[in-house]
C-alpha cells in the first residue's frame, strides 16, 4: 500500500472520529459552559424513540416506577408488568426533549434544595428523579419546583452537574405510583346504572333504585321514618362507577389474605353488570386495602354488553386494585352510613 493511501486513510479515520465525538453530547459540567437556548439534553428530541425504559424515583430515593416496552407496550415492571400511562410518559419524555435551558441558577447544595432539585436520597427533598434508559449516554434528570416568575418554566439539574437551570415548559413531577400506572379500571355514567347494592359485613344492605335511562331521580331505598343523609347520596352511590380509576394495583397473588369488608353490585340499563368486592382489616382512612373487579351480565343483556363484560374480565383477570378513598367509602356504605 503506497504512503498515499496510508494518508488518506488515516485523514478519513481521523474525520470519522472527530465526527462521532462532535456528535456526542459532553457529559455534565465537562467542556465549555453551556448556554441559555440551548436545549437542556442536546440530541434527545431526536432519539426520543430510542429511549426503552425511565427509572423513577422520588425523595429518599423510594422508587417510584421501573417502566419498560415490552413487545411495543410500555410497562411497569415494579407493579408485576401492568400497563403504564401513555400519556405521563408521552408528556415527560416530549417535556424533556423541548426544554430548552432559559436562565444558569446555582451550583450551591443550599441552593438546590431552594429550588427542588437536591440529591434524590435526600428524604426531606422535593425533586422527581427521571433516567432515561436505551440512549447511547443515557441521562437522569432531577425535576423541581415549576417557577413562579413572569418567565415561566420549570428549575431542572442534571444528575452529577452541579448547576441547576430553569428551562422552559412545565415539566410535572409525577409523584405518585399511580401517575405512571394506566390507571383507567371502568367509566359507566350515572343515568346507565339501573340499580346499586350494597352489602358490607358490618351493616345493614344499601339499595338505589334508577327509574329510568338518563332520568335524574335516583331513590335510596330506606326504613319508615328515615330520611337519607342528602338529597346526593344515591346519585353519588351510583357514580361510584363513573370514571373510577386505581390508585395502586398488585398482581392477585401477591396480594396479602385481608377479610372481606363489602360488595357492591352496579346492574346498567343495558344488562352489564359490575361488582366491587373490598377488602381491608377496618374502615378507618389509611388502612390498607384492595379490591377486585368482576363483571357480568344479567339474563336480559344483549350481545353489546356481554362482550364488554368479557373485554373488562380481561383487564382486571389476576389483579386487585387500590381506589381513591372517596370512591372506597361510596362502595362499601352501610345503610347507617347514609341516613339521617
Amino acid at each position: 500500500m503506497s504512503t498515499r493511501t496510508l494518508a488518506v486513510l488515516a485523514l478519513l479515520a481521523a474525520l470519522a472520529l472527530a465526527g462521532v465525538w462532535l456528535t456526542r453530547e459532553p457529559p455534565p459540567d465537562a467542556g465549555r459552559e453551556a448556554r441559555a437556548g440551548e436545549p437542556f439534553l442536546p440530541g434527545l428530541e431526536a432519539r426520543v424513540n430510542e429511549v426503552s425504559g425511565l427509572r423513577v424515583r422520588a425523595a429518599g430515593g423510594d422508587l417510584l416506577a421501573q417502566v419498560a416496552r415490552r413487545d411495543g407496550t410500555w410497562r411497569v415492571a415494579n407493579r408485576a408488568g401492568y400497563p403504564a400511562d401513555t400519556t405521563t410518559l408521552r408528556g415527560t419524555l416530549i417535556g424533556l426533549a423541548r426544554a430548552r435551558r432559559l436562565e444558569p441558577k446555582t451550583d450551591r447544595p443550599q441552593g438546590h434544595a431552594r429550588l427542588g432539585v437536591a440529591p434524590i436520597e435526600q428524604a426531606q427533598g422535593k425533586a422527581i428523579e427521571v433516567a432515561l434508559e436505551g440512549l447511547e449516554r443515557p441521562a437522569a434528570v432531577l425535576i423541581g419546583k415549576p417557577s413562579t416568575g413572569d418567565v415561566g418554566g420549570t428549575y431542572v439539574r442534571r444528575v452529577g452537574a452541579a448547576r441547576a437551570w430553569l428551562v422552559s415548559g412545565e415539566l410535572e413531577r409525577h409523584e405518585r405510583v399511580g401517575d405512571w400506572l394506566d390507571d383507567r379500571l371502568v367509566d359507566i355514567p350515572a343515568r346507565a346504572i339501573r340499580r346499586v347494592r350494597i352489602e358490607a359485613v358490618d351493616g345493614a344492605p344499601v339499595v338505589v333504585h334508577h327509574a329510568e335511562p338518563g332520568a335524574d331521580g335516583f331513590e335510596l331505598q330506606v326504613p319508615e321514618g328515615r330520611r337519607p343523609l342528602s338529597s346526593s347520596i344515591a346519585r353519588s352511590l351510583a357514580r361510584v362507577v363513573t370514571d373510577l380509576r386505581l390508585d395502586d394495583v398488585q398482581a392477585a397473588p401477591e396480594a396479602a389474605e385481608l377479610p372481606r369488608l363489602a360488595r357492591a353490585r352496579f346492574e346498567t340499563f343495558s344488562g352489564l353488570v359490575l361488582e366491587i368486592e373490598a377488602f381491608a382489616r377496618s374502615r378507618a382512612e389509611d388502612a390498607h386495602h384492595h379490591v377486585r373487579l368482576r363483571a357480568g351480565t344479567t339474563d336480559a343483556a344483549g350481545a353489546e354488553a356481554r362482550e364488554r363484560a368479557g373485554r373488562l374480565n380481561a383487564r382486571y383477570r389476576g389483579w386487585v386494585y387500590r381506589l381513591p378513598g372517596y370512591k372506597l367509602v361510596n362502595a362499601t356504605q352501610t345503610l347507617e352510613g347514609v341516613l339521617e
